[in-house]
């Protein structure tokens, strides 16, 4: 895939008076610049032999901090579950995110 731009959302939840629980999405980031590529065939049998269920990689520049496991990935109207983020070089240059892809469109 080629350069993208992407929200990055985490789930938030409130109770109202009666205790009933709402939930709502809430960017992290918006418009993101990142890249967006497909996982080799190797790495997926490496992934999954860990048992993840990875299908692709997004790399982000290392400004972009505070994003986690936990969060979302919307491209367009794909969203996508975080399985990993990591720091490769450990010098805060770009971030990679292993991404799921959940099929599931917006709503």
């Amino acid at each position: 895939m080629s350069n993208s731009t992407v929200n990055v959302r985490y789930k938030t939840f409130t109770k109202d008076v009666e205790g009933s629980v709402t939930e709502a999405n809430t960017n992290r980031h918006t418009d993101m610049p990142c890249r967006i590529q497909p996982i080799s065939g190797g790495e997926m049998a490496k992934f999954r032999s860990n048992r993840m269920d990875v299908g692709y990689k997004m790399f982000v520049d290392g400004a972009y901090t505070g994003i986690l496991p936990t969060d979302e990935v919307v491209l367009g109207s794909v969203v996508y579950y975080i399985e990993l983020v990591r720091d490769i070089d450990l010098m805060g240059h770009h971030t990679e995110i292993l991404l799921r892809n959940t099929t599931g469109k917006l709503e």
